[in-house]
C-alpha cells in the first residue's frame, strides 16, 4: 500500500478535491477526486502540466494563501497561469507558460540561421557581418538583436573556420605550389575587384565621418570607362541580330537626369530611384518588376537589386544635408529664381497604419482622421520644389513659419520677398499681420466674405484668362471685373474684390487679400485662379508618381521628443472629460424643462418621477461644476500627448524618397514638355509618352550612331505615328547636341509609315 502525503486539502469552494504527494516519489503528486485517482502530475518548474493545475486551482478558487504555501510558488506567477487558461490565446498561454525562456529572444531557429548566413557573409564582408546579419533576423523574424548577443555565435564559427582553413592547408601542402598560388591570386583579383564595385555603386564614401551605407550589396561588376556610352549594347552592330532590351525607353529622358544627380552623395542610388520611379516602379519593392540588368547596361552604372538593400541604403543617407543638396539641384532643374509666386498648399493624407499619430482634418475624406501633413511648394507653372512633413501638432499658421526659411535655403539668391499663394487654412487677423511683419508676400482668399464689397466707384481692371481643354484649338476663357482698396480689418492688405464671369457657368464675387502694392491686380487674380495648376499636379503625382506612400514606417514617441517642440497650452484631458459630462447633463435637463413647458406645467405639477429626475439633474449639475472649478484646467499639450502615448512617423526617408519622384516628375514634363505641343491631343498625350519612356525595343550601331528602336505597347494611328516619328527625330538632334555620343531615336516599323 502506497504512502501518500497530503499536500493541498479540501476546502468550502472545493470540497471533493485532494491533492497528495508519494513518499517513494516526492517529485510526482496526484491529484484526487473523492476516492478516485485523476491524475498524475510530475512536479517541477518544468512541467507544463503542473503549471496548468495550479492555474486551474487558482482559477476554481482556492485560497491563494495555501497554494503558495502547499506548491512554493509565487501568486503572481499562478495568477499568470490562470488568466492565461482563461484567455483561450494560444499565443498568450505560450507566453506565459515558458516562463523566463519566453524573454530569450535567441531562439534556436535565429541561432540557426545566424549561424548560416554567418558562413556565406563572412568570407566576403569581414567589417560589417554583424550589422548585416542583425538586420536580416529583424526582416524575417521581428526580434531585434545587438551584435554583442550574436558575438558568442560569431566566435564559435570563426574557431571552426580557422579549424577548416588549417586542415585545408594541410591538404594542399602535397599539391602543385605554383597551380596553387596562381589560384590565390585570382581569387584575391576578384574578391577587390568586386569590393570596389560595390564601395563605387553605393557611394560609400567618408561623408562627415559617416558611410552613407554599411549594407552588402549584390551586384555585378561594371567598367568606368562606359559611363558616356551603352556599354554592352552599343557593340552590336548588326541590327537584326540586336537583341530584344526591356525599358530602352528611358534612354529619351537619362540626359535629363545625369545634371541633377551628377556628383550627390548618393548619385548612383538616385539616379536608380529615378529611373525606377520613370519606368512605374513607384516605391522600392515595385522595383522587383524591373529588368536591372538591361538598366545596368543603359545606365552605364551598376544597381541595388535587393529591396533590403534599397532601404537600409535610404535610411542610411536621407540626412539633412543630402536632403537639402537634392532639393537645390532640383530647384535649379525647375529654374525657380524665374518664379514671380509660388503656390503653397497643405496637403492631408489619411494615415491607415498602427502607430497612434495624431487626428486632424482630412480633406479628402471629409473629416477628422489620424492624419499626416504634406505641406508642398509648387513654382508659378507647376513644378513641385519643395515638401515638409508635418503631423497635427502645428496647424498651417504655424507651419507656414517653420517652412519658409528652410525653403529659402535652396535658393542660389533669395529674392528679399517671396510671394506664396495660399488656398485656404492661412486666414487670420494675428497670422496675416505676423506674415505682413516678417517681410513675406501672401495672396489667399478672405474667408467668410458676404458679397458686400464691390465698390462702383473705384478704378475697374478688367482682363481675361484663357484655358486649353483637350486641345490648343478647344479654348475656353473667363472674363474679370476687379476693384482693389486697403483692407481695414488687416493693416498693410488690400482687398481686391473679383466678378469672374465663364462661359456655361454661374457668375462668382469672390474678396482676394495681398499685402503687398508691387503684386498688380491682375496677376494677384490670375495666381489664385490659375492655383488648379497645384491641384492637378498632386493627383497626377499620387496616381503615377507614388507620392502618396509612406515609404518609411519608423516612428518615435512623444515623450522623447520634448525640447524639439513649441510648448502649447491646450485644455487637460480631466477638463474636457467634466466638460463632455456636464454638457450631457445640461442637455437632459434642457429637454425635461422644454417638455414641462410645453404641456404648461409648473414643478409641482410634473409626475413623481419627473420631479425625481429633475432634482437628480441639479444635483448633479451642482456637483459637477463644483469639481470643473477644482480640476487642473489647462496643461501642455506634450504633457497630454505622452499621457495619450502619441506618436510621431519619422519622414526622412520619406522626404528624400519624395524628392527623388519629384524630381522624375519635373524631368517628365520638362521632355514631355515638347511632346505635347507637337502632338497636339491632351487627352492621350500623356499615356503615349509614358508609354515611349517605359517601352522595350532593340539597339544597333550604323554607321558610327547608335539606333534606339522603341517597341512601345500601345496601338496609334498612322497620323499619330508620324507625329511620335517627328518628336523621336527632334529628341535624337537634342540629345546628340548635349552629349558626346549619337543616338538616332525610331520606332520599330516607322519606315512604312506614310509620309
Amino acid at each position: 500500500m502506497k504512502n501518500l502525503q497530503l499536500i493541498l486539502g479540501v476546502d468550502k469552494h472545493n470540497p471533493l478535491f485532494s491533492i497528495y504527494s508519494s513518499a517513494e516519489n516526492p517529485e510526482q503528486i496526484e491529484v484526487y477526486f473523492g476516492l478516485a485517482l485523476i491524475e498524475k502530475i510530475e512536479k517541477g518548474k518544468n512541467s507544463i502540466q503542473f503549471k496548468i493545475l495550479l492555474g486551474r486551482l487558482y482559477n476554481a478558487g482556492y485560497k491563494r494563501k495555501e497554494l503558495t504555501n502547499a506548491f512554493e510558488v509565487s501568486l503572481k506567477t499562478i495568477r499568470k497561469w490562470g488568466d492565461a487558461l482563461k484567455s483561450n490565446d494560444f499565443s498568450i498561454m505560450e507566453v506565459a507558460f515558458a516562463g523566463h525562456e519566453a524573454k530569450r529572444k535567441l531562439t534556436p531557429p535565429i541561432e540557426s540561421y545566424a549561424q548560416s548566413r554567418f558562413r556565406e557573409i563572412y568570407p566576403k564582408n569581414q567589417y560589417n557581418y554583424s550589422t548585416v546579419i542583425c538586420d536580416e533576423i529583424a526582416e524575417h523574424f521581428q526580434t531585434r538583436l545587438s551584435g554583442e548577443t550574436l558575438r558568442s555565435i560569431f566566435r564559435k564559427e570563426k574557431q571552426q573556420q580557422k579549424k577548416s582553413e588549417h586542415l585545408l592547408e594541410e591538404h594542399l601542402e602535397d599539391e602543385d605550389q605554383g597551380i596553387v598560388s596562381a589560384t590565390l591570386d585570382e581569387i584575391a583579383l576578384i574578391v577587390s575587384d568586386d569590393l570596389a564595385d560595390v564601395s563605387e555603386t553605393l557611394g560609400e564614401k567618408e561623408f562627415f565621418g559617416e558611410r552613407i551605407c554599411d549594407c552588402e550589396p549584390q551586384l555585378s561588376s561594371i567598367s568606368n570607362n562606359n559611363r558616356k556610352q551603352i556599354p554592352s549594347f552599343a557593340k552590336i552592330a548588326d541590327a537584326d541580330s540586336a537583341p530584344f532590351v526591356h525599358h530602352v525607353g528611358i534612354l529619351l529622358v537619362l540626359y535629363l537626369i545625369l545634371p541633377i544627380i551628377s556628383k550627390l552623395p548618393l548619385h548612383n542610388i538616385t539616379c536608380q530611384w529615378m529611373i525606377s520611379v520613370l519606368l512605374g516602379a513607384v516605391n522600392i519593392e515595385q522595383s522587383r518588376k524591373l529588368d536591372f540588368e538591361a538598366l545596368q547596361g543603359l545606365s552605364g552604372q551598376a544597381f541595388i537589386t535587393t529591396p533590403r538593400h534599397q532601404r537600409g541604403a535610404l535610411k542610411a543617407g536621407s540626412t539633412e544635408h543630402n536632403r537639402m543638396l537634392l532639393f537645390k539641384r532640383n530647384a535649379h532643374f525647375a529654374d525657380i529664381e524665374q518664379s514671380k509666386w509660388f503656390y503653397y498648399d497643405p496637403h492631408g493624407i489619411k494615415y491607415n497604419g498602427m502607430r497612434k499619430i495624431l487626428k486632424g482634418w482630412c480633406g479628402s475624406v471629409g473629416k477628422i482622421i489620424r492624419v499626416h501633413y504634406q505641406d508642398f511648394i509648387h513654382t508659378q507653372t507647376g513644378e513641385p520644389v519643395f515638401i515638409k512633413y508635418f503631423d497635427n501638432y502645428y496647424d498651417l499658421r504655424e507651419r507656414f513659419f517653420f517652412t519658409v526659411p528652410e525653403f529659402r535655403e535652396i535658393f542660389t539668391d533669395a529674392p528679399k520677398s517671396l510671394v506664396f499663394v495660399i488656398d485656404r487654412g492661412i486666414y487670420g487677423h494675428k497670422v496675416l499681420t505676423r506674415i505682413h511683419k516678417s517681410g513675406e508676400v501672401v495672396i489667399t482668399w478672405e474667408k467668410g466674405y458676404k458679397n458686400d464689397g464691390w465698390c462702383q466707384e473705384l478704378p475697374l481692371t478688367h482682363f481675361r484668362l484663357t484655358r486649353y481643354r483637350n486641345n490648343y484649338q478647344d479654348v475656353i476663357s473667363c472674363q474679370f471685373d476687379c476693384v482693389r482698396y486697403p483692407f481695414e480689418k488687416i493693416s498693410g492688405y488690400d482687398r481686391i474684390i473679383v466678378r469672374a464671369s465663364a462661359e456655361k457657368k454661374t457668375d462668382i464675387e469672390v474678396s482676394i487679400l495681398v499685402n503687398s502694392k508691387e503684386i498688380s491686380t491682375e496677376d494677384a487674380v490670375t495666381a489664385m485662379f490659375t492655383r488648379w495648376i497645384q491641384e492637378n499636379d498632386f493627383l497626377y503625382e499620387g496616381r503615377h508618381f507614388g507620392i502618396n506612400q509612406i515609404t518609411s514606417y519608423d516612428y518615435e514617441n512623444y515623450a522623447a521628443l520634448n525640447e524639439e517642440l513649441i510648448e502649447k497650452i491646450v485644455e487637460s484631458n480631466e477638463y474636457i472629460i467634466l466638460k463632455l459630462r456636464r454638457k450631457k447633463l445640461e442637455k437632459q435637463l434642457k429637454s425635461l424643462l422644454l417638455r414641462k413647458n410645453r404641456q404648461g406645467l409648473n414643478d409641482k405639477e410634473l409626475s413623481k418621477k419627473a420631479q425625481d429626475k429633475l432634482k437628480r439633474l441639479n444635483q448633479e449639475l451642482t456637483v459637477l461644476n463644483e469639481e470643473i472649478e477644482e480640476v487642473q484646467k489647462h496643461c501642455t499639450k506634450h504633457e497630454k500627448l505622452v499621457e495619450l502615448s502619441a506618436q510621431k512617423l519619422m519622414t526622412a526617408p520619406k522626404q528624400y524618397m519624395d524628392i527623388v519622384k519629384i524630381c522624375a516628375r519635373n524631368v517628365y514634363f520638362r521632355a514631355f514638355k515638347d511632346f505635347k505641343e507637337l502632338f497636339n491631343n491632351f487627352r492621350i498625350d500623356h499615356v503615349v509618352f509614358r508609354t515611349l519612356i517605359q517601352s522595350p525595343g532593340r539597339i544597333h550601331t550604323h554607321n558610327g550612331k547608335t539606333i534606339v528602336s522603341l517597341h512601345p505597347a500601345i496601338t496609334l494611328q498612322p497620323k499619330e505615328k508620324e507625329l511620335v516619328a517627328v518628336f523621336l527625330k527632334n529628341i535624337s538632334e537634342t540629345i546628340s547636341d548635349r552629349l558626346d555620343y549619337h543616338l538616332d531615336f525610331e520606332l520599330l516599323g516607322s519606315n512604312n509609315f506614310k509620309k
